[in-house]
């Protein structure tokens, strides 16, 4: 479905570009998630096929996740799951089903984990700038320095964080940093899986993503397997909950070179998903420069994923000072180009096309790497950045200790789209969306950062060396760090934009229903009904009054036929058996869809004699009908 994928991501752009003429018409997630879904065809072949060789499956959105001891698996496979080095192929043996795009295992195939900032750099470990001349960074120091609101004990919209690698936090360390900085004390609203100890990862991405936005509601997922950096458990889960976050932050990537680009692209196209339905997904754009996760050059840069997708948000490193300022990229702030097998600018993410060539024209090859080691026409990252050094981190115990890394920086970035969703969302606004386009579209909202170059202290200077900072973005700190104040300003302005276009989107999806209704309801109108013998005596004097109106509910809304004064209207013919011979069933009297999302349920207002006509068209699953007291019955 490459194509219906490619579609669908520019879409998802589009819908959060104020720019476009769709911003803030966000579907449901049930709607996105059926967005570009496998034919059921193709899923039960799938699923038949892998019975066969005893392997068992289920179906998870684009996915059919297999399960099996390793002998099965050989034997499906023969020759497969073989390696020298690790016991890991670099590809998964995929089933011989034209339906099968790839198939993907974080314990038997891909790469090594690599994953997150699960060993977070401690700043007595870095070597450059020397640890005396960085601040201590604070939630104190990160109101003060990005203007965010003061402390709130209750706010709208939702945000979540994510780990692998068996990271859990601890409760217990959260409610001594709220007490520590005076936050309002809150716990987390749902934590799925379960972790094996509490890390400092987890509690740097918790602590700091509820130090940004208190009172915004957070949840924690943390993979169950802890194998591997299994990124389809996580995005099938997340797209399957019942309480959908806004905002994700996500700290945690590898080499995207490592990956096989079906992969990639699919794995981006379920971001868009999410996208689609107005949630935002935060990803950390590396802590090893510009060659991303690899520690030995490789002759060409290894751009980070999920960082360089195009539907996800990517987030660099700033330096804090001691003196209070933050004017440069950290040296290992990862960042870069994909190259073009994944994503091409133009093609995945045209609107970041004229901040990166701009970028391209404005730095000389001094300061770049050599020509040969990376991609110009690919996605660039990241998109923006925050401080991402010393951060202040609380233990159970109640120790403190100093963090760095992308891994601290995202959560920040995430706190702050989770307030400019909390404002939105309390005027009856949509919210942010995927955040790239709508960033690009307000770049006046950010501080620019036009010095540092991310060579992580020299590790790829025998091959050019990273890239350089500048005016505008760049591929160390994007287009800055967050300056809330415009940034609020800017959420609210379009806020109004995507407010009508969301209102226009229903209205005009009711005028579609409307006619399809209409269509169902012409049989009815001109014709001459008889009233059921068993309607109320009361209700069938009312219907003496010339100007009548059938109620029928169909398609989903309520349609209201006016016959022309003086027209005998309800006789004759029974509603009952005529509707019957059209296929419309009576249900009970309830608005919107039914528990089984099956068909459309509702019911019209009463008329002035107080009772109702409830129907719905049928679907497939529709039952026999049931059969209901006579005051039920079709009539004025």
């Amino acid at each position: 479905r490459e194509g219906c994928n490619d579609a669908l991501r520019l879409e998802a752009a589009a819908r959060s570009d104020p720019r476009s003429a769709r911003y803030g018409a966000f579907l449901s997630a049930r709607e996105a998630l059926a967005a570009c879904a496998p034919a059921e065809e193709d899923v039960e072949a799938t699923v038949e096929w892998l019975a066969s060789h005893g392997i068992h499956a289920e179906h998870r959105g684009a996915f059919v996740r297999a399960v099996a001891p390793r002998a099965t698996l050989a034997a499906a496979f023969p020759g497969s799951f073989v390696s020298a080095d690790n016991g890991r192929d670099p590809r998964c043996p995929v089933p011989p089903l034209e339906a099968v795009a790839f198939a993907a295992s974080p314990t038997l195939c891909g790469p090594e984990p690599a994953v997150g900032r699960a060993d977070a750099l401690v700043t007595s470990s870095m070597t450059s700038p020397p640890p005396s001349d960085m601040g201590e960074v604070t939630p104190d120091v990160l109101r003060s320095l990005y203007g965010l609101p003061p402390p709130k004990g209750n706010r709208s919209g939702s945000m979540a964080c994510a780990e692998w690698e068996g990271q859990a936090f601890s409760a217990k360390a959260l409610s001594k940093f709220e007490e520590r900085y005076s936050l309002p004390p809150q716990a987390l609203r749902n934590i799925t899986g379960e972790g094996l100890l509490p890390g400092t990862e987890a509690n740097l991405d918790v602590q700091y993503i509820i130090a940004t936005a208190p009172g915004v509601p957070c949840d924690f997922w943390q993979e169950p397997s802890r194998k591997g950096f299994d990124l389809i458990e996580w995005i099938t889960s997340a797209q399957a909950r019942q309480e959908q976050p806004l905002v994700w932050s996500v700290s945690y990537g590898e080499s995207m070179q490592d990956r096989d680009v079906k992969y990639v692209r699919q794995l981006d196209a379920e971001f868009a998903k999410l996208a689609l339905a107005g949630t935002t997904i935060v990803f950390a754009s590396g802590d090893a420069g510009a060659y991303s996760r690899q520690d030995t050059p490789k002759g060409k840069m290894q751009p980070g994923f999920p960082a360089g997708c195009p539907s996800v948000l990517t987030v660099g490193a700033t330096t804090y000072w001691a003196n209070g300022t933050e004017d440069s990229a950290i040296d290992w702030s990862g960042g870069g180009f994909t190259f073009s097998e994944y994503f091409t600018r133009e093609a995945d993410a045209p609107w970041q096309n004229d901040a990166v060539q701009a970028y391209l024209a404005e730095v000389d090859a001094s300061g770049l790497p050599p020509n040969n080691t990376w991609d110009p026409a690919g996605v660039g990252f990241p998109d923006v950045a925050a401080v991402g050094t010393d951060y202040m981190v609380t233990s159970a115990l109640g120790f403190e200790k100093k963090v760095s890394g992308t891994s601290a920086s995202t959560p920040v970035w995430a706190g702050v789209i989770a307030l400019l969703n909390d404002e939105r969302l309390a005027r009856g606004m949509p919210p942010i969306g995927a955040a790239a386009p709508w960033l690009y579209a307000h770049t006046d909202a950010l501080k620019d950062i036009v010095l540092g170059r991310n060579n992580n202290d020299g590790m790829t200077a025998h091959t050019g060396g990273g890239y350089v900072a500048a005016a505008g973005w760049d591929p160390t700190t994007g287009f800055g760090a967050p300056l809330y104040g415009k940034l609020l300003a800017a959420a609210l302005k379009d806020g109004k934009k995507a407010l009508a276009n969301a209102n226009a989107a229903t209205k005009n999806e009711l005028s579609l229903r409307k006619r399809r209704g209409r269509e169902l309801l012409r049989p009815l109108l001109g014709r001459r009904y008889a009233l059921p013998q068993h309607v109320p005596s009361g209700a069938r004097a009312a219907s003496n009054v010339q100007r009548q109106h059938v109620a029928v509910r169909a398609c989903g809304v309520n349609y209201h036929a006016h016959p022309q004064p003086r027209q005998p209207f309800l006789k004759e013919v029974r509603i009952r058996e005529h509707l019957a011979a059209l296929g419309v069933k009576r249900e009970s009297q309830r608005y919107g869809t039914d528990a089984s999302g099956s068909g459309t349920v509702a019911s019209s207002p009463p008329s002035s004699d107080g009772t109702r006509a409830s129907f719905s068209a049928p679907t497939a699953a529709s039952s026999a009908h049931s059969k209901a007291p006579p005051s039920r019955l079709a009539k004025t």
